[in-house]
């Protein structure tokens, strides 16, 4: 039986995984606790603008929470703006 741990689990179970479930569960994670992961957010959101109503209806399926919303209460100033900016001209 063959063991898999570290990288390699990680992206056998992100190829597995449906992309909009991958997306959202890490937004969230990006967003949970304290601090934010803020080279998450920018990875994911500007790169996946095509796929965010989709992203966000998985996250609001998943985490009874609107993207927007979280993102909106969890970074602040330009950055904010330009990170909304993303998601309200697609959601």
């Amino acid at each position: 039986c063959l063991q898999t741990g570290g990288w390699l689990y990680k992206g056998l179970k992100a190829m597995l995984t449906p992309h909009d479930e991958y997306y959202a569960r890490a937004l969230f994670e990006a967003m949970d606790g304290a601090g934010t992961d803020d080279a998450t957010l920018l990875r994911i959101l500007p790169s996946r603008r095509h796929r965010l109503i989709e992203i966000n209806n998985r996250f609001m399926n998943m985490y009874d929470k609107d993207l927007k919303h979280r993102v909106k209460k969890e970074v602040s100033g330009r950055y904010a703006e330009i990170l909304l900016n993303n998601i309200l001209r697609v959601c």
